[in-house]
């Protein structure tokens, strides 16, 4: 289990970050709003568990390698999407921007408050 942002940073470094190792973690290349199903279904599966959104990872674990303006940008799209989107926006920890050899990329923490976790309105 990931427990902290170091543990998914290690996976990295190990290549063993994958979806499949992980029942509390969630990868995507890219960020768009229908990337917030994926934090509702984490949220609503692992009740006390804190999770993991990683954006600009694909499913092999690997960084895209995207660039600073890229991390910012999609912060900034993503803390949008989660302020209009997210209920309870209790669910949202911390969404933070992480670089690696030069690759760019974002790691989100949530956890379920102890509610049903809704995307745009939907429970996933």
């Amino acid at each position: 289990m990931l427990n902290i942002k170091e543990d998914i940073i290690s996976k990295i470094n190990d290549d063993t970050l994958t979806e499949h190792r992980h029942d509390n973690l969630g990868l995507k290349s890219s960020w768009d709003q229908d990337c917030g199903k994926k934090i509702s279904a984490l949220a609503n599966k692992n009740t006390n568990k804190t999770n993991w959104l990683c954006v600009g990872i694909n499913d092999y674990g690997q960084i895209i390698g995207n660039n600073e303006s890229w991390a910012k940008s999609t912060e900034n799209n993503i803390s949008q999407h989660l302020n209009r989107y997210l209920d309870p926006y209790q669910t949202f920890k911390t969404v933070t921007c992480h670089v690696l050899n030069s690759k760019w990329f974002i790691i989100i923490e949530f956890k379920n408050p102890g509610a049903v976790v809704d995307w745009n309105q939907k429970a996933f």
